[in-house]
This record gives structure tokens, C-alpha cells and sequence, in this order.
């Protein structure tokens, strides 16, 4: 291929077609800049036998670790030189007939080394780094110096690049899956093979992205980040060559343990964003001791979660990973988290300021390679230093957070005792919203206790969509209104102990449209007042009439303003009586309409403000009046509530009582020009 693309530190799939040849040499690195000096420090001959496909660890290229630790093969055979016989060594085994001549054909080299320094290769400070390394495949094993002082085969048969990207951190995304373990796609999959990389497809197919995770739900953590994979991978050749294959079911966690113990700058959490006191030390997500039906990670060996598929290259084999959480019961988190945490996962690459990763110092001239995971610097100011930022790059991070609930049901249709209200009907509706999963399997059942023989309705398959809402029909006609019913809501997939979210009464009305019905009763129709005095001649009664006790906002408008919104709770069959005594007229003598409305009913009335016929008549009522007037019977309404309006000078910003004790100093005040 003309070009071989991954993020550096991550792993990359070379093909080779030798063609009639049975072997074949490729040249890797040994580019020069604008100025003829070597700016890659790196160079190395693969030998392949036959058509070959193999594999590159980034991370690992020019490590002291063995060829096939560096260069998998997944088809055919490959060989680094300098990571199997050694830089140092003489042209031996499948390098025997190597060797490093001029343009002309003399000798100039002995060993790879010494064919390294010939070309100003410096010994490696830090791991490849993002650029562009050439690869030449070349049908002999004779490296030449060309004339220009570039390395070259004598006979080369194809070249290509190996490009390497900088690593990058992208988003983070949180999603909620039905509840069951954290190796299974299904939530009743006992048997069968753990989930793998696979399975992401399907496990995506059943999230929700979310900002809430109700307990017992499991939690999907999507995470776009490249750069880390040749370093999670580097500790076992099979697992190596699974990464090769295609065939990484998952990443162990032994795997991540010994990645954030390494000095690589990566910092992989899920923690409780704010401690809840002295008694709640938070919670931290756990990667060791812990077992894969409680917390599984999985590569993607897609890379679909990249929008911009240059971040990672054409073909990445691994472009990013998923966590699965089990939260049901008190693994993995070292901590079980407390309803109404905050909980945030984020992923960092850390870079310390004026400073870069470096390797330990080694003999290059002798061949020697540096141990990978063992740099010469120490953190600075407790960040470590990730391999491929330099000292003027910043540390750069992703988050996502949620907030971590006890699971809970919101009934549509409820008493103000929060009793479910379901309708003695062919076709009755329950609709609600909950916090778990949606997908999950849930049902519902109603039992009517006050009867011999109890009545027993069971709803099963109730579906749960994406915002958390549902709404099921059922057959209620067998209950009766007055019936003594409970309801339970299940989700099946939980711990037993956790399987019942909800319990409550019912309450069983005939019209659910209508349990409650606020009627206006009766409605001053004509009222005269001098202005400057109370509304206390408009007067209503409300009375309940529905099955239910119930709660509405009573609103009293006057020539289309609102004066008067007022909360009144009412049982069934129970009305109240309300005035306007504690509001004052400002109107100018005229005629207005004026309005008393429920949710359920509206009726309207006349009002005629009259001139006063001296100024003792604006102080009437103003300074002994015992307030509003409001009651009920049996019960009584509410008082208003401090943000209703307090009458019409409330309009205005000014008190009732304030503008009244004015109007008493004086009967020619000027109010916003309704006094003259």
C-alpha cells in the first residue's frame, strides 16, 4: 500500500507480496530532512519470507524487546534485525546474506550499527514518534549509501510509508444498559462465550446515553483515545498475535492495572466527582481484584466512534475501548456508591510543562536497546509524562458524568397521597416515567385485597422507551371505584432483593380524565365599588366534585390582569369560599370585566368602580380591616403563595396596605396616573 497509517504508540498491519521471489527485505526508517541529517533516529531491515502479513507494535519499535514481541506475524514469517541477532552483530542466520555497501559496491559497514552511525542515526530519546517512516521492499539483502546519503536496497521492489499519527484523546460518552453482568450482552445469558469486541454492536444497540445510572442498571462508558494500545498489549505474544488476528475479545485488567502503573502518563478513573462528608469517602472504580462479571473492557476494533477517521488512520485495529459495569451489587467500586452521587470517568494524557519523556541512557553505538517502559524523568508536580507530548504540550482530557439513583416510578395520574389513579375500564391507561434502563423487563401487578377472592391484574412486557417514559393499556372493568387495590412494579434482572421498584396504593375512579372536577358553585355576577376601596364584595365558592381530593391554582383576573392566583386543595365533595377583601381598586371610574377561573371551570362577573364622594371614603377599611376573608367548608384553601401577585397596586410594585395608608395622607396621590 502506498501508505500504512496508525496513531503512534498503537498497532499497525503491514502487508508484502514477494511475488516470485521466496524472500524479500524491507528497509524501515533512515529518512532524512531538508538539511541531509537523519531526523527519524531509526533504522532497522525486516526480513519476510515469502507473502507476509504482519503486525507492528509502535510502542515497542526499537525496545529491547524480541522481534516477535515487536514485529507479529500473521501470516508468513518477519525478523527485525536489530530485535533478533542484535545492531551490533554481524549479518547472520536470516540476515546472512545482508550487507551495507556504497553506491559503488564497497563494503562500508560491518553491521547494522555501524551502518547506523554511517548515516548519523542517534540513539532514540523516546518511542517512534508522530511522523513519517519510510519502508522500502527490497528483493536482495544489499543496503546501499546512495549518492544523496539515503539508505536504500541496491534492487528495491516497492516502497511505501509508514505514517504515524499523534495520539489523541477524544469524547467521552455514558450510557445505561438493562440490568445483568458485565460479560453478557443479554441480561438472562448465563451460558455461552463471554462478550468481545464483537459484541459492542449489540451492547450499543440496547444503551441509552444518560446522565443518570439508577442502581442495579449497568453503566456503558464509551471512550474515543488512541496512543495507548502497543502499551497495553506488550505482555503476552499470544495476546499480541490476537491483536493481529482481529481477535481481542477484551483487555484485561491486569492489563490496565499495569498500564497506570507504568510511568506513561495515562490516567483511567471513574470516581465520585464530590465527597458526600466525612462518612462517605467516595467511590473509586476498581481494575484489579475484581471479576469480569462485574467489570468488562472491551477494544474497539472498529474505530466507528471517530468522526474524523485521519485522528486514527484508514484501518486501526484498535481505535478506541468500552467499559461495562455491573452495578448490582457492591463490586467493582471500592466504595458502593450512595443514592445522588455524582460520578465522573475521565481519561488523561499528562504533560508536565518544560519537560518531555526520555529514555534511560543506553549504549546505542554497542547495539543496545532501551527498556520501553522506563524513563529518566520523574513527575513534576505528580504528572507523569506521556511519551508522545513534547515540553510545550499541555495535559489534554475527556470526561462525562452521571448521577448514580436509587431506581424509581412517577405515575402520570396520581392522588396527592401519590396513590396511583387507575379508571374501572375496558381500556384504562397507566402512564409514568422511570429511571431505569430502558429495554429493561418490567412488569406490573394490581391486587385487590378487599375482596373475598382477590382480583389480580398482571401487565406484563411493559416497554420502557428511550426517555424513560411507558404507558400500558389494560382491561380494569372488574375493579370497582372504592376498591382496595396495591400496585407493584418489577424489573426482572436484578438482585432478587431489588427486583420490586415500587409499591403503592390505587385509587380506582370511573372518568380518568376527570377524577377531580374544581366547578366554580357560585360568583358575585355585579359589584360596585368606590375606588380606593376592597374587592371584598366579589366573592366565589368552589366545590369538588370529583372522586378525588386534589390540588389547582384558583386565578382572579380583573380587566385582564391577573390579581389573585390561589392554591386550594379540596376533598371530594368539598367546596371553599374565597374573596378579594384584601385587594384594593385603582381602576378610573368605569365598568370591567373580571374573571375567577379553575382548570375545570370559568365564570366572569361585572365590576363598576365609582368616584368617591369625599376623601374620608378612601379611608374606608384601610387601616382596620381584618385582611382577606377565605374560608371553606369543611376544609379551608391555602394562603397564597409570596410569588402570586398581592393584588392590583402589586402590579405596580406597591403593597396594598403601603398604598393604602397613602391614600389616606392624601386623596389627590398620583399613581402611574390612576389617581387624580
Amino acid at each position: 500500500e502506498t501508505d500504512y497509517q496508525s496513531p503512534a504508540g498503537d498497532f499497525v498491519e503491514v502487508s508484502l507480496s514477494t511475488g516470485d521471489l521466496n524472500e524479500a527485505y524491507i528497509l524501515i526508517g533512515g529518512d532524512e530532512d531538508a538539511d541531509g541529517g537523519n531526523f527519524e533516529n531509526y533504522l532497522d531491515v525486516l526480513h519476510v519470507s515469502g507473502d507476509a502479513t504482519f503486525v507492528i507494535n509502535t510502542r515497542l519499535v526499537g525496545s529491547e524487546r524480541d522481534s516477535e514481541d515487536v514485529y507479529i506475524p500473521v501470516n508468513g514469517d518477519v525478523t527485525s534485525y536489530a530485535h533478533s541477532i542484535g545492531a551490533d552483530s554481524e549479518p547472520t542466520g536470516e540476515f546472512e546474506d545482508v550487507s551495507f555497501e556504497d553506491d559503488n559496491g564497497n563494503q562500508i559497514a560491518t553491521t547494522l550499527a555501524e551502518f547506523r552511525s554511517q548515516q548519523g542515526v542517534s540513539s532514540m530519546g523516546a518511542p517512534l514518534q508522530a511522523s513519517r517512516y519510510q519502508l522500502v521492499a527490497g528483493g536482495s539483502g544489499t543496503v546501499i549509501d546512495r549518492s544523496d546519503d539515503t539508505p536504500d536496497f541496491r534492487q528495491p521492489i516497492a516502497r511505501s510509508n509508514l505514517v504515524l499519527t499523534q495520539p489523541e484523546v477524544g469524547d467521552v460518552n455514558i450510557y445505561t444498559l438493562p440490568p445483568g453482568p458485565a460479560d453478557r450482552v443479554d441480561q438472562f445469558d448465563d451460558g455461552g462465550e463471554a462478550i468481545g469486541s464483537g459484541d459492542i454492536g449489540s451492547l450499543l444497540g440496547e444503551a441509552t446515553e444518560t446522565d443518570r445510572i439508577a442502581r442495579g442498571d449497568r453503566i456503558l462508558i464509551e471512550v474515543q483515545a488512541s496512543g495507548v494500545y502497543g502499551a497495553l498489549f506488550d505482555q503476552a505474544a499470544s495476546e499480541q498475535t490476537a491483536v493481529g488476528d482481529g481477535d481481542v475479545d477484551n483487555i484485561r485488567l491486569e492489563q490496565i492495572n499495569t498500564l497506570l502503573e507504568r510511568h506513561e502518563g495515562v490516567h483511567i478513573g471513574l470516581e465520585t466527582t464530590e465527597l458526600g462528608g466525612p462518612n462517605h469517602g467516595g467511590s473509586t472504580l476498581q481494575f484489579e481484584n475484581v471479576d469480569s462479571s462485574d467489570l468488562r473492557v472491551l477494544p474497539d476494533d472498529t474505530a466507528d466512534q471517530w468522526d474524523n477517521p485521519d485522528a486514527i488512520g484508514a484501518d486501526p485495529l484498535i481505535g478506541g475501548f468500552y467499559i461495562v459495569i455491573d452495578t448490582r451489587g457492591t463490586d467493582p467500586f471500592d466504595s458502593q456508591p450512595r443514592d445522588g452521587d455524582e460520578l465522573t470517568f475521565d481519561i488523561a494524557y499528562e504533560s508536565p510543562p518544560d519537560s518531555r519523556y526520555e529514555y534511560e541512557n543506553y549504549d546505542f553505538a554497542s547495539g543496545a536497546q532501551p527498556d520501553p517502559f522506563d524513563p529518566a524523568v520523574s513527575e513534576v508536580d505528580g504528572l507523569e509524562h506521556f511519551p508522545y507530548y513534547g515540553s510545550r504540550d499541555a495535559t489534554v482530557s475527556a470526561n462525562d458524568s452521571f448521577v448514580f439513583e436509587a431506581p424509581y416510578i412517577d405515575y402520570g395520574e396520581t392522588t396527592l397521597d401519590n396513590e396511583l389513579i387507575v379508571a374501572a375500564e375496558a381500556g384504562g391507561v397507566i402512564s409514568g416515567e422511570t429511571n431505569i434502563a430502558p429495554g429493561s423487563q418490567a412488569e406490573m401487578q394490581l391486587v385487590a385485597s378487599n375482596r373475598p377472592n382477590p382480583k389480580t391484574i398482571t401487565i406484563e412486557e411493559i416497554e420502557i422507551s428511550e426517555d424513560g417514559t411507558f404507558e400500558v393499556t389494560e382491561d380494569f372493568s372488574d375493579f370497582e371505584p372504592g376498591d382496595r387495590v396495591e400496585v407493584e412494579f418489577y424489573s426482572q434482572g436484578r438482585l432478587i432483593d431489588n427486583r420490586l421498584i415500587d409499591k403503592r396504593g390505587v385509587r380506582v375512579v370511573e372518568d380518568l380524565d376527570n377524577p377531580s372536577n374544581f366547578e366554580i358553585e357560585s360568583l358575585t355576577e355585579e359589584a360596585d365599588v368606590v375606588r380606593g376601596q376592597r374587592l371584598s364584595v366579589i366573592e366565589t365558592t368552589i366545590v369538588n366534585t370529583g372522586e378525588i381530593a386534589d390540588r389547582q391554582l384558583v386565578e382572579f383576573t380583573l380587566d385582564g390582569e391577573t390579581i389573585r392566583n390561589q392554591s386550594v386543595t379540596l376533598d371530594a365533595g368539598e367546596e371553599a369560599s374565597l374573596d378579594l377583601s384584601d385587594e384594593f381598586v385603582v381602576l378610573p371610574v368605569g365598568e370591567y370585566e373580571y374573571t375567577v377561573r379553575t382548570e375545570d371551570d370559568e365564570r366572569t362577573g361585572q365590576l363598576t368602580v365609582t368616584e368617591p364622594d369625599s376623601e374620608n371614603d378612601t379611608r374606608i377599611n384601610s387601616l382596620d380591616s381584618q385582611g382577606p376573608t377565605v374560608s371553606g367548608s369543611p376544609g379551608e384553601p391555602e394562603e397564597p403563595t409570596e410569588s402570586d401577585p398581592e393584588g392590583l397596586f402589586g402590579i405596580f410594585g406597591i403593597r396594598s396596605r403601603d398604598v393604602a395608608v397613602a391614600a389616606t395622607v392624601t386623596g389627590a396621590m398620583h399613581l402611574l396616573g390612576q389617581w387624580t
